[in-house]
């Protein structure tokens, strides 16, 4: 199928029995281990090789000639590599702060702590409070982008946090972050376009929400060529006081690169 953007979006399949075995390996390369997990979530195992495990979407970036895949999280180490992106993120501005490094440690091990809990089903559920979703290039293990999403209250059954109450059709993307050095590829773009894809076609959410800081131009520019605008009800969705900008935009994106 292609997107709005004319990228072509390719989805594994769902299985249909209740606890299936899957891969948990590296793209392109013959498992190494299996374990079990909800069939929802990942292509089960075919002869004796697995098949990367959900393999959401491919892209040819043409301006680098490289090919980027982007898949969930599935491993502690998938989790490690998303976490470290969003600590370097987060304390890109400070990098010569006292005791960053130290700092960094730190958020990186709440932050895979976190997500393990936030991406596990929980007992009853149809499916986990959020995806962790990754995207390296070809032929590589390493992390480059990563970014969450929130499935939306029609299919996941619980209200995903940052989406207004009365949207059940919405899914909800934070934690977009990207390699510093791998930055002008269009990455934070099919990231996003992943992500949009993954809502629409798996749980038919027909809305996506985010949250920006004005001040944040990058992220701003992001959302805004992506065709997110600004919500009527703005502002934080737990009551708090806050700067960051409540946006939504409709599915499919209708991403403008230019």
């Amino acid at each position: 199928m292609l997107s709005a953007c004319g990228r072509s979006h390719a989805f594994a399949p769902f299985a249909g029995s209740s606890k299936i075995t899957v891969c948990s390996t590296e793209l392109g390369a013959r498992t190494q281990y299996c374990r079990s997990v909800h069939p929802r979530l990942f292509r089960s195992c075919k002869d004796q090789y697995c098949k990367p495990s959900y393999r959401v979407w491919a892209a040819s970036n043409t301006a680098v000639q490289e090919q980027f895949v982007f898949r969930s999280a599935t491993s502690t180490e998938d989790l490690y590599e998303a976490s470290v992106l969003r600590a370097e993120a987060y304390y890109e501005e400070q990098p010569h702060a006292r005791y960053v490094d130290s700092f960094k440690r730190q958020f990186i091990d709440q932050y895979v702590r976190l997500l393990t809990q936030q991406t596990a089903i929980k007992l009853g559920a149809a499916l986990p409070e959020c995806l962790c979703l990754i995207g390296i290039a070809q032929g590589s293990q390493q992390a480059l982008a990563t970014c969450d999403i929130r499935p939306p209250a029609n299919a996941a059954g619980v209200h995903p946090k940052g989406v207004p109450s009365d949207d059940k059709t919405a899914a909800y993307v934070t934690n977009v972050a990207v390699d510093s050095k791998s930055r002008g590829q269009g990455l934070g773009f099919q990231m996003l376009e992943a992500a949009a894809s993954l809502a629409l076609e798996s749980w038919q959410a027909q809305a996506l929400y985010t949250t920006v800081d004005p001040q944040n131009k990058a992220a701003s520019h992001l959302y805004e060529k992506c065709g997110f605008e600004a919500h009527a009800d703005g502002g934080s969705q737990d009551g708090s006081r806050s700067r960051l900008v409540l946006l939504r935009a409709a599915l499919p994106l209708k991403c403008d690169l230019e």
